[in-house]
């Protein structure tokens, strides 16, 4: 890293090197679960904040509703996620992930280190650099 741009920019290059290794190792494991990214996303997004109505997902994504239709069908239809009704408002439609998403999504999960080089890092070391990435982020309480 170029020290000249200072530490906290040296740290946020060697934060996307990460990304990129640990994006790549998604791709990798979403195309082994015949997925797209948007699909591991909405999974990933259901499995960690549990139900959620359409509309708000597709705030939380970032994405027209529209496209969050086509992404749920396709969805729904693997039998990954279900889409209900919502009593108070008939036009909502709350989407649950299922059994089988959670599975394909637990098994993703296991499989994400293995994008990294973990080898010459200890377990405390592992501790810490989780406690700074957790204070790095927001408490939004969204993906975090």
């Amino acid at each position: 890293m170029d020290s000249k741009l200072g530490p906290k920019t040296d740290l946020c290059l060697q934060i996307m090197s990460v990304w990129h290794e640990l994006k790549l190792t998604i791709l990798r494991l979403a195309n082994e679960n015949d997925l797209t990214m948007q699909q591991t996303s909405l999974l990933w997004s259901l499995h960690q904040n549990g139900s959620i109505v359409m509309s708000g997902l597709a705030k939380r994504l970032q994405c027209d509703a529209s496209n969050i239709t086509g992404i749920v069908d396709r969805l729904e239809m693997r039998g990954l996620v279900d889409r209900t009704a919502v009593p108070e408002d008939r036009r909502a439609k709350q989407l649950d992930i299922t059994p089988a998403g959670r599975e394909i999504i637990d098994s993703m999960l296991a499989q994400l280190p293995g994008g990294l080089c973990f080898g010459g890092v200890s377990e405390g070391e592992i501790e810490s650099a989780t406690t700074i990435m957790r204070r790095l982020t927001p408490a939004t309480g969204e993906d975090n």
